[in-house]
């Protein structure tokens, strides 16, 4: 009798906990962000396989200089530049180039180049974004 006693407090303290866990596991199911989708449908088009690489440019061309408008802090892209990996150099011929990597895979990779203009007291004067691939 004592052994049936103990499982049905087992039972009925487990039966609680088990609906508390399920409760929350059902709300974090439902929680969502939409954030990168959004971003990547706006600047590449809805499927992402927009073919107008000159379009793409330009939209991230000026999603950047809007961002960055001029007059901004060059160590302020350059955060960002860095919070996504990317690189920077100087540009022997004025400027500063930057490098973040998009996609690699077998033989095929992606990265999107962005030339800062600068202005003499070293803040940002004018952006320009390419996207550019190397496959074998």
């Amino acid at each position: 009798m004592l052994k049936k006693i103990k499982w049905l407090l087992v039972f009925l303290l487990a039966v609680p906990i088990l609906l508390v866990v399920l409760g929350f596991f059902q709300l974090w199911k439902m929680s969502y962000n939409h954030t990168g989708e959004i971003s990547t449908a706006l600047i590449y088009g809805e499927t992402n396989k927009s073919k107008d690489a000159q379009l793409n440019n330009q939209i991230i061309t000026t999603v950047l200089n809007t961002r960055f408008p001029s007059g901004s802090k060059l160590a302020d892209l350059h955060s960002m530049i860095d919070k996504l990996g990317g690189k920077c150099k100087v540009n022997p011929k004025g400027g500063i180039d930057c490098r973040i990597s998009q996609s690699s895979t077998f033989c095929i990779s992606s990265w999107l180049d962005i030339l800062i203009d600068i202005n003499a007291d070293e803040t940002i004067k004018d952006i320009e974004a390419r996207s550019e691939w190397l496959g074998c």
